[in-house]
């Protein structure tokens, strides 16, 4: 090869090519003469004109017998600016006595200013092709014609075939370099001799750091060796293996792959290759584990939740609760105390997912607990929150209203912590807020500020609970809902059962916002007495 770079690395990728390349410049001496030409030539680079270049390397036109005129040969037509795709050339000399068929392209090699400086060519061997399709020629349809031109059903036909074939394996080389999967071809032993740029962008390692090596820079550690030893053992069985893998990057980061390995055989079924594909999914499994978790979130949360609601004499209890995404972080209960009095329950987690319906668990089985001993609301919610306060850690925090319902008396005594302070609706439709001091969250500080209460529910009246979520709900325009909207709505559901208003305050609440999705929780509860 005769080159002027210095470019030992373009020197190894050219002399391993199978094509010829051979690049001459306007004087006519070769600047590049790879291998693979000198090879399919017989001859490598001489230092000749153009004119001496046909009979030197034995250059002749399909006929075998006529000398190629210089001046027509691709490589000097490519000198001169022009374009040649497709030639077929017959070589034949000392050096390559029985002959050989090349297929030649030429292109002319420019300067920014658009001159040519020299002309290139690359050129295949093609001698079995056209020995078979000479062979076609003997039941019809010969490849040449009396004059030495290709004929038309002859190899014209061929380099159409072959050009749609070049072109399509183009495509699929492109398609697999290009592609956003990671994709390794090692030889028989496992050394990587090709990576596409996939592989380069995710595992961080350039084609020059994996060339050579084996796959096993991209263990994580995180399967063991008797895996690998299975993987193996069932590729180099000839099976094929499929399954998710977890590799590291060359930064140390790890990534969860889907990944298949193929066994590459030879005609006489060795194998000879191992392609493997690599698809990151380590997005898919964070979201399936987020999902997961959410499963779990939800089911913690109906496992919290009453599954129907007790029929309590001389009084009727409606609930409804519409969370904002799969889990939300309110709740509500109703826990009975004796044959005449029931705990009513309504909390927030200032949370989402898993961790706010862990705290709901731990809030609700701390209340309940508490409830079983002690018909004191405040004194209830003292001891929850000492109980939070001491072994909590974490940011959370939970409002929540408990009380207690005398059913004989028709009246409510609550704690308040932090909460939305309730409504009480009259028969009458006089809806009113009730009044209240400060309350704080529970789990905040150790030493907790309630806001402690004691109502009659009148009959027929109804005493409205809910979280922050129906108050803070928007219009589209950004108006609030607010409590002056509960009032009016709760105001227009005089008359109704306790469901009944909570669904009518739910219906009402969506066409405020047009039915668009709320970003809070929204949880109701009321209590109604029965008309007398």
């Amino acid at each position: 090869m005769v080159m002027n770079s210095n470019n030992t690395f373009l020197k190894k990728i050219l002399d391993n090519l199978v094509d010829g390349v051979v690049v001459a410049n306007n004087e006519g001496s070769f600047v590049l003469f790879n291998q693979a030409a000198e090879k399919i030539l017989g001859v490598g680079a001489l230092n000749l004109s153009p004119e001496e270049w046909t009979e030197a390397y034995g250059v002749y036109k399909a006929d075998q017998v006529t000398p190629y005129p210089f001046e027509d040969l691709p490589l000097v037509r490519a000198m001169q600016g022009e374009l040649v795709s497709g030639e077929l050339m017959y070589i034949q000399n000392p050096s390559n006595p029985e002959g050989r068929w090349i297929d030649i392209s030429a292109n002319p090699i420019k300067n920014e200013q658009g001159n040519v400086l020299a002309g290139a060519i690359i050129f295949k061997d093609v001698s079995v092709s056209v020995k078979a399709l000479e062979q076609m020629s003997t039941t019809g349809g010969g490849v040449f014609d009396d004059t030495g031109d290709i004929s038309n059903s002859g190899y014209k036909t061929f380099l159409t075939h072959f050009a749609k074939f070049r072109e399509n394996f183009s495509l699929l080389a492109k398609a697999i370099q290009e592609t956003d999967d990671s994709i390794v071809i090692t030889d028989s032993k496992g050394t990587i001799i090709y990576v596409n740029s996939g592989f380069e962008k995710k595992t961080g390692y350039s084609r020059q750091e994996a060339l050579g090596r084996t796959p096993n820079i991209l263990k994580s550690g995180y399967h063991d060796e008797s895996f690998y030893k299975d993987l193996w053992g069932k590729i180099s069985g000839g099976e094929h293996f499929r399954g998710t893998i977890l590799n590291k990057k060359k930064n140390g980061d790890t990534y969860w792959s889907e990944q298949t390995i193929t066994p590459i055989k030879s005609d006489e079924g060795d194998i000879t290759n191992y392609v493997s594909v690599l698809k990151d999914i380590t997005d898919l499994r964070e979201r399936e584990r987020l999902e997961r978790e959410l499963e779990l979130a939800a089911e913690i949360q109906m496992s919290i939740l009453p599954e129907s609601l007790p029929k309590i004499m001389d009084f009727n209890i409606g609930a409804i609760i519409n969370p904002a995404r799969q889990v939300c972080g309110d709740f509500y209960d109703i826990i009975p105390v004796n044959e005449n009095k029931v705990g009513i329950l309504i909390g927030d987690v200032v949370d989402k997912g898993v961790t706010a319906a862990i705290m709901m668990a731990r809030v609700h089985a701390l209340i309940a607990s508490e409830a079983s001993r002690s018909e004191t609301p405040g004194n209830i919610l003292r001891e929850v929150n000492d109980r939070l306060a001491y072994f909590e850690r974490s940011l959370q925090f939970t409002t929540a209203i408990y009380g207690i319902l005398d059913r004989e008396k028709g009246e409510f005594a609550y704690a308040r912590a932090g909460h939305e302070p309730p409504f009480l609706l009259s028969p009458d439709g006089n809806a009113q807020h009730l009044p209240y001091e400060n309350g704080m969250a529970l789990g905040i500080l150790p030493e907790i500020v309630l806001d402690e209460k004691t109502i009659s529910i009148p009959p027929g009246a109804t005493l409205l609970l809910f979280t922050d979520g129906l108050a803070d709900c928007f219009s589209s325009d950004g108006g609030s809902f607010g409590y002056e909207g509960i009032q009016k709505t709760l105001s227009s559901l005089a008359g109704k059962t306790a469901q009944e208003i909570c669904e009518g305050i739910m219906e009402e609440m969506n066409e405020y916002q047009q039915n668009e999705d709320h970003y809070d929780d929204i949880t109701l509860v009321a209590v109604q007495a029965n008309s007398s």
